[in-house]
């Protein structure tokens, strides 16, 4: 499960009609407390959202890979000096990284993103 997490409601609603997802899942949102999510289907093996809006944290859990995609490799620098993990994270290209879970249930964290453009869970 992916979260986008923002300021406020009227942001989350803002940026809902904006989110795009793609592959094996399913969109969901809970705007009253700022958050869009996607949840992989079950059985499903990539789910891709592509982000708008201003946002303030993006969290994952339950996840094999996270690969996130940024704007600008400052961006992606700046993002990845930021996030917490359980697994393992790198810089896999200048514009983007890469979670991937020790086990199930693991969890990263990133707060105060910026400049995230798509966010790739593959099983």
């Amino acid at each position: 499960m992916t979260y986008l997490l923002y300021g406020s409601a009227d942001d989350c609603n803002s940026a809902l009609g904006a989110v795009m997802i793609s592959g094996d899942c399913v969109l969901k949102s809970n705007c009253t407390y700022g958050s869009i999510y996607a949840e992989q289907e079950d059985g499903g093996t990539v789910c891709s959202l592509t982000t708008f809006g201003k946002l303030n944290e993006v969290s994952g859990q339950d996840y094999g890979y996270m690969v996130f995609y940024f704007d600008t490799p400052e961006n992606a620098n700046a993002s990845f000096s930021r996030i917490a993990w359980d697994g393992d994270a790198k810089l896999t290209a200048p514009d983007e990284f890469q979670m991937h879970a020790n086990t199930y249930g693991n969890r990263v964290s990133v707060p105060y993103v910026t400049g995230l453009i798509n966010i790739s869970i593959k099983d």
